[in-house]
């Protein structure tokens, strides 16, 4: 694209990046301030994608590719949103990752440091091993279903981003689900009886 001179002159979309870059490094130094060394890696993977998104031209605002001058709020709005939802894909990648290596990398050796031979030990073991499955399941279940676990265990509000309303029939239906495909993986690693094994471990 170029000027009345001639001169070239860049899209809208690219001359937003700046700003959109902010917003997710904002996100991430108040959602993830634990992970700041990553927050790096989050966003210029998220701008890559981005870049990608928009250079593939699929069904986007045709205001993006001018020079900005007919870019209304919404169009804006859409940008900055379809930059923050890749940005979230990649974290929830990110962490999908880092869980499925932590299961893979954990054995029973550095589980079994739990020390002596008592029932209590022993409890501890077996419960750590099913965590382990638990978490390994969990890694490819998505973000949504994730949220939901976590707002029936008390990690956060449920449904944070409709005033704390009550789960919903389909809600419980994706809950109940979750449930029984976590029971189904553990049954199978473990057997059928699992709560006879944790009485026998007591």
């Amino acid at each position: 694209m170029v000027d009345r001179t001639g001169r070239p002159v860049a899209p809208w979309w690219e001359t937003a990046l700046p700003g959109v870059e902010r917003e997710l490094r904002e996100f991430l130094a108040r959602r993830l301030p634990a992970l700041r060394a990553q927050h790096d890696d989050y966003v210029n993977d998220a701008l890559l994608g981005l870049a990608e998104r928009v250079r593939a031209r699929d069904a986007l605002p045709p205001a993006w590719f001018g020079d900005g001058h007919d870019v209304d709020e919404p169009a804006r709005q859409y940008f900055a949103k379809l930059a923050m939802t890749i940005l979230r894909r990649r974290v929830a990648d990110g962490f999908r990752g880092s869980a499925k290596r932590w299961a893979e990398r954990a054995d029973d050796a550095a589980i079994e440091h739990t020390p002596g031979e008592t029932p209590d030990a022993a409890r501890a073991l077996l419960v750590a091993r099913m965590l382990r499955v638990c978490i390994a399941s969990l890694a490819d279940a998505s973000d949504h279903d994730r949220a939901l676990l976590a707002s029936v265990a008390g990690l956060e509000s449920p449904r944070a981003d409709t005033s704390e309303e009550p789960l919903d029939a389909r809600d419980r239906q994706r809950l109940k689900r979750l449930r029984q495909r976590l029971a189904a993986v553990i049954r199978e690693r473990f057997g059928e009886d699992v709560a006879s094994l944790l009485r026998e471990a007591d």
